[in-house]
Order: structure tokens, then sequence, then C-alpha cells
């Protein structure tokens, strides 16, 4: 769930209004009793919170439901969404912040 820089690639550096930012990758784990259309709003309102917070979205891939490794919560599946995205390096902890306030993700 943390916002972490690209690993095995250099970290991109670029300008976007006026400040510094990285590029990152986040995949995150929604609550399997959302529905397709929840999920799908559950999605949007993380995009939103990311340009909330300074940054870009580059590209967003809905990778479906699938088990987890191990249970969180006593939840067994769920559905995986992994973002690239420009943000100011500050941004993260906001955004992480957010996450774990929100029901919708795990």
């Amino acid at each position: 769930m943390a916002v972490g820089a690209r690993r095995g690639s250099h970290l991109h550096m670029s300008r976007i209004s006026g400040g510094n930012v990285n590029e990152y990758e986040l995949m995150t784990v929604f609550h399997p009793r959302l529905n397709v259309e929840d999920t799908a709003t559950a999605v949007a309102d993380l995009e939103a919170q990311i340009t909330a917070n300074g940054g870009e979205l580059l590209s967003t891939d809905d990778w479906g439901r699938r088990r987890l490794a191990y249970p969180i919560d006593g939840v067994l599946d769920g559905t995986y969404v992994l973002m690239t995205m420009k943000l100011p390096p500050t941004a993260g902890a906001n955004l992480e912040r957010w996450m774990q306030l929100s029901e919708t993700t795990l």
C-alpha cells in the first residue's frame, strides 16, 4: 500500500507546477466486498487524491480479483490495481494516510 519509487530503475525527475516530482508505482488491493461499479468508484477516488496532492497519473492497470498471499483482516482475496504516477516527494505521506483511512483498500 505504501507509495515507493520504482525499483530497478533510476529515479525519474521532472517538473510539474514548478516543483520536482518523482515517478512512482502504486499497487493497491481493494476490498472484495466492492462490486465492479464500487471498485471503479474507489479507483477514481484514489486517482482524484493523486491529482489533489499535485500528482499526474500516467497509467492505471486493473489486474482483477486475485487471491492474497496471506489473509489481511480475515480477507483472502481482493481486486489489484497498479497505478503509475508522477508525484512530489512530500505528497506520498498524504496519499498513504488517505489510503489507510479509506475503507475500500486493504
